[in-house]
Order: C-alpha cells, then sequence, then structure tokens
C-alpha cells in the first residue's frame, strides 16, 4: 500500500469469511491484529520456490508501515523460501507488502506472509496469525490486499465508496461493516452498511453521499460475516486524502 493513503485512490482487499465470525478483508481469515508495541518484522513464503536468485518465484518483498510516531517507513527483504527472513526495522502497523523483484516473468508461487518477531512459522506459514500476521501476498498476486490498514501522521482520508464482488457456487450471504479506532482510544466503533447475497456472482457498488472520514493516525478495517466458511468476498475502496 505504499504511501498509499497520499497518492493512490483505490485500495483492494479480500476477505476469506469465516464462519458465523467477522473476518477482515486481509486475506487471510482473521480479524488483522493491530500491534501494540513495535516490532521487527518477519517474510516467509510457503512455497520453497520464493528464493532469492536461485527460486522460480518471489525473490524480494518490500513492506510498508508506520513506525510509533505514525510516519511512513518501508524496508526490503530477501526471501528464504519457508525460511523466516527478519529484518531491522521497527514498525507499529504494516500496511502493505509487494514484491519488487522476481525471476523473469515469474511472480511468487506461494503465499508470502509478514508477521511480528513473535510468532514461530511451520513450513513458511505463521502459528499465530490472528495476533502477529501484518500482510499477506497471495500466491501469483504479488502485491498485498488489505482494506484495514492505519492512516499516517498528516491529513485525514475520504473514503468515498467502494465497489464488492462476491463468488460461491452456493447460496451464501454476506454481511459487510466497517471500524474506526481514533488515535489513543481501545475501541472500535463499527458501521454496518449492508450485505450480498450470491448462489454465483454476486456485485455492489456502494457510493457514500458523505464520504466516511478516517482521521490521521486511527485504524481502519472492513469486515464481513459469512453464512459459510470459504465464502470469497473482494473489495475496492475509493479514497482521497481530506483537505
Amino acid at each position: 500500500m505504499r504511501n498509499m493513503l497520499v497518492n493512490s485512490r483505490l485500495i483492494f482487499g479480500t476477505s476469506i469469511c469465516a464462519a458465523t465470525a467477522w473476518a477482515d478483508f486481509f486475506g487471510q481469515a482473521v480479524i488483522k491484529p493491530f500491534w501494540t508495541s513495535p516490532s521487527t518484522i518477519s517474510v516467509s513464503s510457503s512455497s520453497a520456490a520464493d528464493v532469492m536468485t536461485s527460486g522460480n518465484g518471489a525473490w524480494i518483498v518490500r513492506v510498508w508501515g508506520l513506525n510509533s510516531a505514525f510516519e511512513i517507513i518501508y524496508e526490503d527483504l530477501q526471501l528464504n523460501g519457508q525460511t523466516e527472513v527478519t529484518g531491522t526495522k521497527q514498525f507499529y502497523r504494516v500496511n502493505s507488502a509487494e514484491v519488487i523483484l522476481a525471476k523473469d516473468g515469474y511472480t511468487n508461487v506461494g503465499d508470502i506472509y509478514v508477521y511480528g518477531s513473535g510468532d514461530t512459522p511451520a513450513s513458511g506459514v505463521p502459528a499465530a496469525p490472528a495476533t502477529y500476521l501484518g500482510a499477506k501476498i497471495i500466491a501469483g498476486e504479488g502485491i498485498g490486499r488489505s482494506c484495514s490498514f492505519t492512516v499516517p501522521n498528516g491529513s485525514p482520508v475520504k473514503i468515498h465508496g467502494m465497489i464488492l464482488g462476491q463468488y460461491d457456487t452456493a447460496a451464501r450471504y454476506v454481511r459487510l461493516r466497517y471500524g474506526i479506532r481514533n488515535a489513543g482510544e481501545n475501541i472500535f466503533k463499527y458501521y454496518p452498511f449492508g450485505s450480498l447475497i450470491s448462489a454465483a456472482t454476486s456485485i455492489a457498488q456502494v457510493e457514500f453521499n458523505s464520504p466516511i472520514v478516517v482521521p490521521a493516525r486511527a485504524d481502519f478495517r472492513l469486515q464481513s460475516y459469512g453464512s459459510a466458511a470459504g465464502s470469497t468476498c473482494d473489495a475496492c475502496l475509493i479514497v482521497t486524502e481530506a483537505e
């Protein structure tokens, strides 16, 4: 997500719905953890092919986030397949990650995970994603998808609308809500805004007459609640920097 909240206008996320539980649009069937203290970050892949210079997949991952002063930082990490690689910078928030170097014509073969220093991965997959996972790059996509983020210092952002898509082979529904937690607070406030119902493909576009304003240093999350586990829902937020 780079300096996404200043330069970009679209933020993408994917929710893998849990059954009877809320999950973030985060590429993982969990609520994204917002860490309570800064941490070094580690990366690993579920595939041994994502290894610097010798692998047929991704080689270097760039992680974007914020330090404890809510300033934008990033760190480049060379992948070593399923083996954990740890950086040196202290991240208070991880907003996204992207593959910046891969074998010619290729991208990440496995799922790439970015997580805090307290996790102990197995075969490259974090053991406690609900506690430590910061970002995930789904296999073959080259960039992380997350509609849960923290606004850096400076101006707030406005969310003008969103595009949502759901695919299922069975008739299911997905409830939707967003939450905001202001800096210095410990409680998210959640706002429901509808649902998707699908027996195949469902697409909805939502435009807000009054944009959602997310203050500087605030945490934002977009969530889904599936009627059955495994429903996949994609989202695109239309975002601008507030004046």
